[in-house]
């Protein structure tokens, strides 16, 4: 019954969250998915602008209506400016779109109610980046819950095989392990600039989480793009200085699974054309057997490199002082 799928969402949980979802179900989706990480939402949502007879214009919405945008509202605060400002526009015009509201309280859990919007109850008490889990479980169970998903199997089994890889890879990887290969990397990229690729299947949206931990977490930058796109244009970019590319260390995600011949073969060539141009190349391997899994197996391996580059810089991972400063300066107008 939707004509299209618009996640509003922002950060390193709701927007990481929605990009990671996409990525693990591009090619099982039967509609558009787009995601809004500003203020203002896409024209084809918004209700002036919808074709004549595509939107009601009075009553009680009817949350399944044809041709209706599925609107999935994302805010782990429920306060987030951007995603409330996104969120009235739509439900205030007369596109009338089928809004779901993923949030663990605040403004956006007491509107949705009064709206009479379906809302997914998130886990309270952490940092949203640190709900990332919950927050693209709740994604891939109302896309799933919607029929968007074409042959999709048992989510309820998938959610249950990563919880239990994560659990084994926590001990692993954790800092009681005896040599945890994320702090193996974090040693050899703490003070360099790590450049991050994605390619096949969820890594794509994986390496955008890394992006955003290794900023959060790691309170360093890092940069994220996907292969095979940087083959026709950022990979020009490696002839830079040599006291520029020997401050790059380049991380490429594979996931054997999804990795098609055409992909695999891009990703080594990747890797033989770059060694040797910069610091250091490493690939981190997906493990699990389904595809979440896999995804959560390379999002964990992030998450566990973000805090080791902030410990082995002598840094708490967890305040945020300058998010906070930010919303602080944005609040007084």
């Amino acid at each position: 019954p939707f004509s299209a799928v618009l996640v509003l969402g922002t950060g390193g949980g709701s927007a990481a969250a929605a990009y990671v979802a996409l990525s693990l179900t591009r090619r099982r989706l039967t509609v558009p998915f787009d995601v809004c990480q500003g203020y203002d939402p896409p024209l084809y949502a918004s209700a002036a602008d919808r074709p004549p007879g595509t939107g009601g214009t009075s009553g009680r919405r009817d949350q399944a209506r044809a041709g209706s945008v599925l609107v999935v509202a994302v805010s782990h605060s429920g306060d987030t400016e951007e995603t409330l400002s996104a969120y009235d526009t739509l439900r205030g015009g007369a596109a009338d779109p089928a809004v779901v509201a993923v949030t663990g309280g605040g403004r956006l859990a007491r509107e949705a109610a009064r709206e009479g919007h379906p809302v997914v109850a998130l886990p309270t008490g952490m940092q949203a980046r640190a709900a990332f889990p919950g927050i693209l479980a709740a994604l891939l169970g109302v896309l799933d819950g919607a029929g968007l998903t074409a042959g999709a199997g048992d989510f309820r089994a998938e959610v249950e095989e990563a919880a239990a890889l994560l659990a084994d890879l926590a001990r692993d990887w954790g800092p009681e392990a005896p040599d945890p290969p994320p702090l193996a990397l974090a040693r050899e990229t703490a003070d360099r600039l790590l450049v991050v690729y994605g390619g096949a299947g969820p890594t794509e949206g994986v390496a955008r989480r890394w992006k955003n931990q290794l900023a959060e977490n790691g309170k360093t930058l890092a940069h994220w793009y996907t292969v095979p796109e940087a083959h026709h244009d950022e990979v020009v970019g490696f002839d830079a200085p040599a006291d520029l590319r020997e401050r790059l260390h380049v991380c490429l995600l594979r996931d054997d699974a999804a990795e098609s011949p055409k992909m695999r073969r891009r990703l080594d060539v990747t890797r033989r054309l770059l060694s040797g141009r910069v610091a250091g190349v490493t690939e981190v391997e997906a493990l699990g057997r389904s595809p979440l899994a896999r995804a959560l197996s390379l999002c964990l391996y992030g998450d566990y490199l973000s805090c080791y580059v902030a410990l082995l810089r002598g840094i708490d991972p967890t305040p945020v002082s300058v998010i906070l400063e930010l919303k602080k300066v944005m609040a007084g107008g």
